[in-house]
């Protein structure tokens, strides 16, 4: 169980859907793309455009929701 005040993990935002304005759902899309970013670090490209398709696939569902 949550309890009231606990972060949401990064899984969890993307399971919710309608959780507010359209900006909101964008702006979480792309935090989740640059900490996915930091991890791969500047040494794996492929590893970062991974992280760009995700961020591009989370948009698309602020979209549709």
């Amino acid at each position: 169980m949550k309890t009231i005040g606990t972060p949401l993990s990064k899984e969890e935002l993307l399971k919710i859907k309608g959780g507010g304005p359209l900006d909101d759902c964008i702006d979480d899309c792309h935090d989740i793309y640059v900490s996915c970013a930091q991890m791969a670090g500047p040494a794996d490209p492929e590893g970062v455009f991974a992280c760009f398709a995700m961020e591009t696939s989370c948009i698309n569902r602020c979209y549709r929701d």
